[in-house]
């Protein structure tokens, strides 16, 4: 009975979503006058000219920034370079390398798995992938050799621990001890440079120890790319297709990859780093350690085979601005349902417990803030947000209908916290009060 009532609503589901196809596919946001949308136009041009003098101090060679209200484009700006070397100058339709901003694109993904009745939340992983059966909690490594001792966990990962990051898989670049067991299994944090598939890394993870008990606390890592497979297993799709047919199509993401078509590749954006404070150099190569690095631009081109759900997209402001009003909307962008209200809705509530993410609530994907939390910047209570790893950030206040994303391409970066919370805090400070 159960299997033909999945059936039956994912039959509903899909062809809701593809009869709104050819609705959304070229679906753009109207501009409106910022004053009219409870903006204050001169407080809000000061971050123009924040960003402006960001480029100037060689903070960024060059930024893309969009704010939705009220479903309406009340700012959108793109200042300084893409291509600072060859003069090339920054554009709104510039493309960028999103990282951990995937991550809340997978979340949410198994949130529409879950609408439809193809899996449970609190379903164990190993119902999906058999590899996390019987999970460990490393005691020790020895660093000579990678060999390691585990005891047997309290209990099993489930789907809600990896989206909330307590599952006890870290990101081995965040911890030396798990970083040599992951080396040791080729499980790779962002790139791969084997050619190794997603189900061929995941499968490996699965089999190793986790840093702590499920539960037992906040821990960022690869639990977002666990998902991504689980995506798979339970849609019979890969990543990439799902995301293309379920999501991106949709919504009319027409500028979103994994990896970057031929005839789009120019628009991405170049990587820069900070070898010092005041310098801003091209990162043309990004070290993966061990004397492996990969390519920062021809990565992203052409098709690959690890399609990583916690860190492998790129997209546009705009692209990424449509995503987020989606969310905001509780599941809906124009004509297109993805998910149902009750089931978008968890996106906002605090899913952590008592635990705590630097003082602060996690949801299914965001950052939570909490009444008596970190409101610095102007920040207002029920912000969701998150960033990525190149310096690409947003946020999204549901209580004002409001979404913005500020997209530049820079890590080492030496200058992140100034540049966003400058920048948050102009945008809060041009908000009038209601």
């Amino acid at each position: 009975m159960r299997k033909i009532i999945i059936l039956i609503v994912t039959t509903v589901v899909l062809t809701s979503c593809k009869e709104a196809d050819s609705r959304n596919v070229s679906f753009t946001f109207e501009t409106g006058d910022p004053g009219s949308h409870g903006f204050h136009v001169d407080s809000l041009e000061s971050a123009t000219r924040f960003l402006a003098e960001a480029v100037e101090k060689q903070w960024v060679p060059g930024a893309v920034a969009m704010i939705i209200k009220d479903g309406t484009i009340v700012y959108e700006e793109a200042v300084g370079f893409s291509n600072r070397e060859e003069g090339v100058s920054m554009q709104t339709d510039n493309i960028f390398r999103l990282a951990s901003l995937t991550k809340p694109i997978t979340s949410f993904a198994v949130l529409m798995l879950h609408d439809r009745g193809m899996l449970d939340l609190h379903d164990p992983v190993s119902m999906y992938l058999p590899e996390f059966s019987s999970p460990m909690v490393v005691q020790s490594v020895d660093f000579a050799d990678s060999t390691w001792t585990a005891r047997p966990a309290s209990r099993e990962v489930t789907i809600h621990d990896l989206l909330t990051h307590t599952s006890g898989i870290t990101y081995g670049f965040m911890d030396s001890t798990m970083n040599a067991i992951y080396k040791k299994a080729h499980v790779p944090d962002l790139f791969d440079v084997d050619g190794r598939t997603t189900e061929e890394t995941i499968s490996a993870l699965g089999l190793l120890p986790l840093q702590h008990d499920p539960g037992e606390q906040w821990t960022y890592g690869l639990n977002i790319d666990v998902l991504g497979r689980i995506v798979e297993v339970v849609s019979g799709e890969t990543l990439d297709h799902f995301f293309r047919s379920e999501i991106f199509e949709p919504l009319g993401m027409e500028n979103t990859w994994f990896y970057i078509p031929e005839e789009s590749a120019d628009r991405l954006t170049p990587l820069y780093y900070h070898p010092e404070s005041n310098t801003l150099e091209r990162l043309s190569n990004y070290a993966l350690g061990d004397g492996v690095s990969i390519n920062t631009t021809d990565y992203y081109i052409g098709n690959g085979t690890f399609i990583s759900g916690g860190g492998g997209l790129v997209s546009t402001a705009g692209d990424y601005q449509k995503y987020m009003q989606m969310i905001v909307n509780e599941g809906r962008l124009g004509d297109t349902r993805l998910i149902s209200s009750n089931t978008a809705r968890l996106l906002f509530k605090n899913q952590i417990g008592d635990l705590r993410f630097r003082g602060e609530g996690f949801s299914y994907g965001y950052q939570v803030t909490f009444e008596d939390g970190d409101l610095r910047n102007g920040r207002i209570p029920g912000r969701l947000g998150w960033g990525g790893l190149f310096q690409t950030t947003h946020w999204m206040l549901p209580s004002k209908n409001m979404t913005v994303v500020l997209m530049s391409q820079v890590n080492l970066s030496l200058h992140r916290g100034a540049l966003h919370n400058g920048f948050e805090q102009r945008i809060n400070n041009a908000l009038i009060a209601n």
